[in-house]
């Protein structure tokens, strides 16, 4: 059997814009429940009234991790590495706003966390196939074979 998103079981830790923006394209892909997280008492009760989720958690203490098959952290960045040990601690798969972290500071260990367990996570990066971001990587790259080449300017 093919599992759609109506299948799911969906926590977004964070209701931030990012947040927001996630709990949005969730509900609307009828994903089977959705649950958020958010210490910010205003942000948690104004996505309440926006996608109407079916668990509302103050903390990730709260969380009933057995009810969820997937997680989207949306935090900022000094939040990720922390809430990814959540994640793996559970064993739920995650999808992760870019960065990984804040600094490089335990971003291995993470890396190899999710390798050992194989779990499945990711880093969202939503400007990869911009036209901009691909034409100043070309750049970057063209400049880095001419020094390389020992032609630079």
């Amino acid at each position: 059997m093919i599992e759609t998103a109506a299948h799911k079981r969906i926590l977004v830790i964070g209701c931030g814009s990012s947040g927001r923006r996630h709990s949005g394209i969730l509900r609307e892909m009828g994903v089977a429940r959705l649950g958020v997280c958010e210490l910010d008492d205003e942000l948690r009760r104004k996505l309440q009234k926006e996608v109407a989720p079916d668990f509302c958690f103050r903390n990730i203490a709260e969380v009933r991790w057995g009810e969820f098959d997937g997680a989207v952290i949306a935090v900022p960045a000094h939040l990720h590495l922390a809430l990814a040990g959540s994640c793996l601690e559970h064993r739920v798969p995650f999808l992760m706003e870019k960065p990984i972290a804040a600094s490089l500071d335990g971003t291995d260990s993470l890396i190899e966390a999710v390798a050992r367990q194989r779990l499945p996570a990711r880093v969202a990066y939503q400007r990869r196939h911009s036209l901009a971001t691909l034409a100043q990587a070309q750049h970057v790259l063209r400049c880095c074979l001419q020094i390389l080449a020992g032609n630079q300017r």
